[in-house]
């Protein structure tokens, strides 16, 4: 494996290539090689690609570390010997391995593949690396997220609760929910406040009033689509707004405001909302363009790419 530049984080601490069918993976970087590597969703899922890797070398060379290391890091893209010399170093100058060292092999090779902080990333908090390997002991459809993984393999992996509020770190999951527990994975780092404190109420208040905006707007643009015998509006049974209760269209972007609906609308009724220029102009509001289809942008981007300043 060669060294690739690392200017973004693409949680591949092993620098993986892209094209073996591994979960978690959502895009590719150094594409000017013949085979790129792989961009994961979450660090976990790439040192769970990096173990599996591993693994399968493990196996295929009895252990054998030069062979391994020979095999994962080619001469004709690295200095093999001395990444050989290197990581024998950091599992303790031994010449064989067994999958009990899977956590300092995969240490050393994270620490030779990766430069100051994006070694830092991986190595900082160590449920990464323990998450990636014990995630490692399951198959998963190449298509599966972290989420996904982490559901299935709820049980085994240690997943702190937040049910009372506090600090929550970018990519880490937590268990949420007063009312029962919801698996949640922020991709920055936050802050879950108690349902019964004072600002968590004043957010709700807040939160309330654009609701109950919202919800009416959605009512109001459903008596004008008509179907083939009745519209939207009538689809849905007439309550005071305050007590609508509704489901939320979120984003890829976490600033990007969530565009509330009513609970009773089906997949085309949502459709059909999200086309209208009531959610257009509610967007804008917010100061987000959006069109259906695409994802919102914070119009002051927009701009500024458009200027080129």
């Amino acid at each position: 494996m060669a060294d690739a530049k690392k200017s973004k984080i693409y949680n591949n601490p092993g620098n993986i290539e892209v094209g073996q069918g591994y979960a978690g993976e959502t895009g590719t970087y150094a594409n000017d090689r013949e085979r790129p590597f792989a961009i994961f969703d979450t660090p976990q899922m790439g040192v769970r690609a990096l173990t599996r890797d591993l693994i399968t070398k493990i196996k295929r060379f009895d252990g054998d570390v030069d062979a391994i290391i020979n095999q994962y890091a080619p001469n004709n893209e690295n200095d093999t010997k001395a990444y050989q010399k290197f990581i024998k170093q950091q599992i303790g100058n031994k010449s064989k391995v067994d999958e009990s060292d899977l956590a300092s092999l995969i240490t050393g090779i994270i620490k030779k593949e990766n430069k100051g902080s994006t070694a830092d990333y991986y190595l900082k908090d160590p449920k990464i690396i323990e998450e990636g390997i014990a995630l490692s002991s399951k198959s998963f459809p190449s298509n599966y997220t972290y989420r996904d993984a982490l559901l299935e393999h709820l049980t085994p992996l240690p997943i702190e609760t937040r049910q009372e509020g506090g600090p929550v770190n970018a990519g880490q999951p937590y268990l949420v929910g007063e009312e029962g527990p919801e698996l949640v994975v922020p991709n920055q780092d936050a802050f879950v406040l108690p349902t019964n404190s004072p600002e968590t109420q004043a957010v709700l208040d807040e939160l309330s009033a654009g609701v109950s905006s919202d919800v009416a707007d959605a009512k109001a643009l459903g008596q004008s689509l008509r179907g083939s015998s009745q519209s939207i509006t009538d689809m849905v049974p007439q309550r005071s707004p305050t007590k609508d209760k509704v489901k939320y269209i979120k984003f890829d972007d976490p600033n990007a405001p969530r565009i509330a609906v009513p609970e009773e609308f089906d997949q085309e009724q949502i459709k059909e909302y999200l086309k209208s220029e009531s959610v257009e102009a509610q967007m804008y509001d917010r100061g987000y363009l959006y069109k259906y289809g695409l994802q919102p942008s914070y119009y002051q981007d927009t701009v500024i790419q458009m200027t080129g300043h």
